[in-house]
């Protein structure tokens, strides 16, 4: 992103999805330069991709955004300190009646520390959980000062002989209780932030916490509520608090909090827009309530009543785009799962193109022989060779025939047998499980049927079976045979291969998910969506322990008046 004449900037908006790259099946981006005005990039930024719009501005967002901000606070903690050693009121933060405490920026600086080692060497990170400690101990002590009323002695520690200016009401030193228990979250976060799962979930709670503290603060010096903000709690000590709780959320605590309002799917976008109303719209509508309720501009019911009616005439419109912002983006969601389904089928009639191509090229070899023989016969012949050619073509036309049926759909499901069905898609694959070294048995009773759209079943039924030949060795057996239950019939695909990791099981089914070197990934994701479309499920189950192998089951209605399930899956 680079800036232009007229604070425009130029965007690279990234498109996923073109027509070219469904039929590949990539997800390679194509840049599009855009030059839009900065106000639509922030509104767009706060509405909806902050988060790609400054990572687009800031290549390193958000991996060096808890770098950056722990430098900041090391920064202010330094330039606190130098205040109080040269005694220069601006750079102590001295405003608003108070002023930054050495022992709070002396405590910044470690967390910033702590902070910018927490993705370190493991050695470095036990220094960083040390130093985390100290603040955690130094805020306890602090706090146990102002419940027990005694005095410890740890405030004036350091920079003692400065504290003669210390103006504020109580112990030289002492910073506020609400900055204490700030520290108290911040400073645990950052010890179990690298311990084990529910530890380091832990960790984004406490620093949430911490946020919430230094937020509730700013809301008591905003509002003049002094219970909130400690008597002397220091406005540039709550931005700070705020700040760096945000760089511990973005690091190493990093939990679902945090990734699902950085997310750039509905549920960021919705968690964002509602926390920016949350946040800054509310609080500045209760101090305008306040601020009419002080200089007498109307009564007490009258500002109840038109604080009411601001917060409706501002979640109105942010319900409303919001949900108009969530709608377009299921529509596109469902406009780009049409377009992957008929990629996919576009690509498996490719494939079988290929395959029927080779299929008739031999037999169109032999009729172009027999002709020339036939053409070039002497000896009363020509009646042979001819006849031999028409046999050649009608295996000709039986191939077409079948590939022909495999992509027909019909315009209603039908009932049918399973047992031809089945054994005519075996015979179009033949080449393919015979290449392989793959036998392909099947063992399917002759008065089994089911009830189904036949083009999407031989799609269904042909994918699950390539999949067990490709998964299956030389000389392994890939066997298909029915079962049938109350009004269902199920069609198992069986093969012997060496299974589907545990681990993997539960993503199969998802979207370009795949083991495969070549693959697309949108097999069975796209199978499971047609097997569904037909009124049945999917099954899988797999081992990798002896005897290892996949097993597929596909389960159809038998007949068209059989009750349809609801759609589940299992693995």
């Amino acid at each position: 992103m680079r800036r232009r004449l007229g604070y425009q900037w130029q965007l690279s908006e990234p498109v996923y999805f073109t027509t070219a790259q469904l039929a590949g099946f990539t997800r390679t981006p194509v840049k599009r330069s855009a030059a839009i005005p900065l106000p639509e990039f922030l509104r767009s930024a706060i509405a909806h991709t902050w988060p790609e719009a400054l990572s687009t501005m800031f290549p390193g967002f958000p991996r060096d955004l808890p770098r950056l901000i722990a430098a900041l606070v090391i920064f202010a903690g330094f330039v606190v300190l130098a205040g109080w050693e040269f005694r220069i009121p601006l750079l102590k933060g001295q405003g608003f009646g108070t002023f930054v405490a050495p022992n709070t920026a002396a405590c910044f600086i470690l967390c910033g520390v702590a902070l910018l080692l927490s993705n370190a060497s493991p050695k470095l990170q036990i220094l960083s959980r040390v130093l985390a400690g100290i603040v955690f101990a130094f805020a306890g002590l602090t706090l146990i000062q102002f419940i027990t009323g005694a005095d410890l002695g740890i405030d004036r520690m350091l920079m003692p002989r400065h504290l003669e200016n210390w103006t504020i009401p109580g112990p030289q030193g002492r910073f506020a209780w609400t900055t204490g228990i700030s520290f108290l979250f911040v400073s645990a976060a950052l010890v179990v932030q690298h311990l084990n799962r529910p530890l380091s979930q832990l960790a984004e709670i406490l620093a949430g916490m911490s946020i919430l503290t230094a937020f509730m603060s700013l809301l008591g010096r905003f509002y003049s509520a002094q219970t909130f903000y400690g008597r002397w709690m220091a406005p540039h000590t709550t931005a700070l608090f705020l700040l760096f709780g945000v760089g511990v959320m973005a690091g190493p605590a990093r939990g679902p909090f945090t990734k699902a309002v950085s997310s750039q799917g509905p549920g960021g976008m919705l968690a964002r827009r509602f926390l920016f109303v949350t946040f800054a719209v509310i609080p500045v509508l209760g101090w305008l309530r306040l601020f009419l309720f002080r200089y007498d501009l109307g009564n007490y019911e009258l500002g109840t009543t038109l604080l009411i009616v601001a917060i409706i005439v501002v979640l109105v419109p942010f319900i409303f785009s919001t949900a108009f912002r969530l709608d377009r983006s299921e529509e596109k969601r469902e406009t780009t799962t049409a377009a992957l389904l008929q990629a996919e089928k576009l690509a498996a009639a490719g494939r079988f193109a290929a395959q029927i191509s080779h299929e008739i090229n031999n037999p169109l070899a032999s009729v172009t022989n027999l002709l020339y023989l036939a053409r070039n016969s002497s000896d009363g012949k020509q009646a042979h060779y001819l006849a031999l050619a028409e046999q050649e073509l009608a295996r000709v036309a039986h191939i077409t025939k079948q590939s022909l049926g495999f992509y027909r759909d019909a315009a209603k499901p039908r009932t049918v047998l399973a047992a031809p069905f089945v054994r005519e898609i075996v015979a179009l694959l033949e080449p393919k499980w015979r290449a392989r070294g793959v036998a392909v048995e099947c063992s399917i009773a002759e008065d089994v049927t089911f009830f189904a759209n036949l083009g999407e079943i031989r799609q269904v039924l042909s994918n699950l079976i390539v999949n067990a030949v490709e998964a299956s060795g030389p000389g392994n057996v890939v066997t298909l045979a029915t079962d049938t239950t109350g009004h269902r019939t199920l069609i198992h695909v069986i093969d012997h291969g060496s299974g589907i990791p545990t681990a993997l099981i539960t993503r199969v089914f998802e979207p370009f998910f795949t083991t495969k070197s070549n693959g697309s990934g949108l097999g069975l994701w796209i199978t499971r969506d047609l097997v569904a479309k037909n009124g049945g499920t999917l099954k899988m189950v797999s081992s990798t322990e002896p005897p290892t192998g996949t097993t597929f089951t596909l389960d159809l209605l038998q007949k068209e008046s059989a009750q349809r399930p609801q759609v589940s899956q299992s693995a």
